[in-house]
């Protein structure tokens, strides 16, 4: 199999994708998760480009809309991330306190 390459002479990007490693699915803390919540897991996986130095922003609404489930649901999907270590909240979002109205990060 010969690699692909563009008119300077470089090797083709791969096209993004998620990988999932079989240790990870087969950790205890994975399978203790709902559906929704490796669906969100998956879901901020394909958010991380690579050079965001793990700064996410995704919020619950937009969240709750990619996934097709309530905010309610989302939510609890995060929360179930947070509780079984898979994310960390770095600076807390918020409506009332920042002008900015930023998601959690």
């Amino acid at each position: 199999m010969t690699k692909q390459h563009n008119h300077t002479g470089r090797s083709e990007k791969a096209a993004d994708h998620v990988r999932l490693y079989a240790w990870l699915m087969n950790s205890p803390a994975w399978k203790a998760l709902t559906p929704v919540a490796r669906a969100l897991y998956v879901l901020l996986k394909a958010v991380y480009k690579g050079n965001n130095n793990g700064s996410l922003v995704l919020s619950t609404r937009q969240a709750a809309e990619d996934l097709h489930i309530s905010k309610t649901t989302a939510a609890n999907a995060f929360s179930e991330l947070q509780v079984h270590g898979f994310i960390e909240a770095m600076i807390r979002g918020s409506f009332g306190g920042r002008k900015d109205r930023r998601a959690t990060e």
